[in-house]
């Protein structure tokens, strides 16, 4: 068995003849980067010395996956479930059984979504897949739905509510709100939950009686929601 020093140097040696990493597939750059942080199970270490062996003799091509129960585009890296190397579900120590049926349910969650056209992430895989589950390509929300994850309303003071989608990413937030009549776009300083609470607003059916509704409802009822306060489909692209 290697030393922890011999593994981070195995490690950096991998980083070297891969452009720092840049070459390896997410699975490979994770199992790396816990050896070089010695945060590497013993489990693991097999699967380093391997590729440690692979890129020093230079037979290692990062094309060459082992797909999770033999499903194209799913890989297991460290606690993740990767969909063509993006991570997309967390993965659970079951039994072999169970492991074998949680590939293949996320397998077909990630055909699906990308048959639909949505970004294929853990948000859309695990966290808001009942909005995708069986809703159709033609739906006019469905655009919508994949481009904004987190959606906020609050009632304003004539009683109208109004809805906010966030769009952007780091420092490059950005609010789009309908206030019933209009589509109003305005730079937001954070994601942060509690500063949208600060400001009036709540997660959408933040007042439904069901825990974490807003996740676990379908996408009939999102859109249905969305429908009743009027937010155009299109909203994004106003």
């Amino acid at each position: 068995m290697s030393t922890t020093t011999e593994i981070k140097t195995k490690a950096a040696l991998i980083l070297e003849k891969t452009h720092n990493g840049n070459l390896l597939p997410f699975a490979d750059h994770l199992l790396v980067m816990k050896a070089v942080d010695g945060d590497l199970a013993d489990d693991d270490r097999t699967e380093l010395e391997a590729l440690y062996k692979r890129v020093s003799d230079g037979t290692y091509d990062p094309a060459e996956k082992a797909w999770f129960w033999g499903i194209a585009g799913l890989t297991k890296a460290g606690q993740y479930l990767c969909w063509k190397d993006h991570p997309v579900a967390f993965w659970q120590k079951v039994s072999p059984a169970e492991e074998k049926a949680m590939a293949q349910r996320i397998g077909d969650r990630c055909v699906r979504l990308e048959a639909l056209g949505v970004l294929v992430t853990i948000a859309s895989v695990e966290w808001f897949w009942s909005w995708f589950d069986g809703i159709e390509a033609t739906n006019p929300y469905l655009s919508l739905l994949a481009m904004t994850p987190f959606i906020w309303e609050r009632k304003a003071s004539n009683g109208q509510v109004e809805a906010m989608f966030v769009t952007g990413l780091d420092e490059h937030y950005r609010g789009v709100i309908w206030d019933g009549e209009h589509v109003i776009k305005t730079p937001l300083p954070t994601r942060d939950h509690a500063w949208f609470r600060s400001m009036g607003w709540e997660v959408m059916l933040h007042d439904s009686p069901h825990y974490r509704r807003y996740k676990t409802t379908g996408w009939r009822e999102m859109c249905a929601h969305l429908q009743s306060i009027g937010v155009p489909p299109d909203i994004l692209e106003h």
